[in-house]
């Protein structure tokens, strides 16, 4: 029988919460479910504990995340589906309303996230395949910077216009204190 148990990774603030499913022995998979915590909030039990409204509503997104993969586990088993990882991310996106008709996240941290799991096949600019090193790590920079901008709200690619932007870049120079080059060199690898 399958099982699902949540576990947080990360001292930070805002730690990712993951979901691991285990089918059988041979198939476990785990997953980020797009949800964090500050640790000093999670429980024992592989949940949050119930200390206030925030950690009451992760912890019922929770449950009904854990049910809605069972049953699909369940379902899947009688026809035949061949579980992965990438079904299980399919499932959590799907449940939280995160992926569009095509299968594709519309999260911008999802977008960044696919922009580096792509970057060997990407053309760079002498016109090769493969981003470059630091490239990558430029994006890696950019998705923690916005995962500590955005906190605990998910933005989604179609909400990021001027205005945003300009909020961003006031984060940056003002609460961060980086420079006006780097900020606008981030603003750039954001665009």
């Amino acid at each position: 029988m399958a099982t699902i148990k949540y576990r947080i990774k990360g001292k930070s603030k805002n730690a990712s919460i993951y979901l691991k499913l285990s089918i059988d022995r041979n198939n476990v998979y785990e997953k980020k479910t797009g949800l964090s915590i500050n640790p000093k909030h999670w429980g024992d039990k592989n949940y949050p504990k119930q200390t206030s409204a925030s950690t009451k509503k992760i912890a019922l997104d929770l449950r009904k995340l854990e049910t809605k993969i069972l049953e699909k586990v369940s379902e899947g088993q009688s026809e035949g589906v061949v579980f992965s990882s990438q079904w299980l991310e399919n499932q959590i996106n799907f449940f939280f309303n995160r992926a569009s008709e095509s299968g594709k996240s519309d999260f911008v941290t999802d977008a960044i996230q696919h922009l580096i799991n792509t970057a060997p096949y990407r053309r760079n600019s002498k016109g090769k395949l493969g981003l470059s090193r630091s490239r990558v790590n430029d994006y890696k920079t950019l998705k923690r910077i916005f995962i500590e901008y955005k906190g605990e709200r998910t933005v989604k690619v179609k909400s990021i216009d001027v205005n945003f932007g300009n909020e961003f870049l006031a984060y940056l120079i003002g609460d961060k204190n980086y420079s006006q080059g780097y900020s606008l060199r981030i603003i750039d690898n954001l665009k």
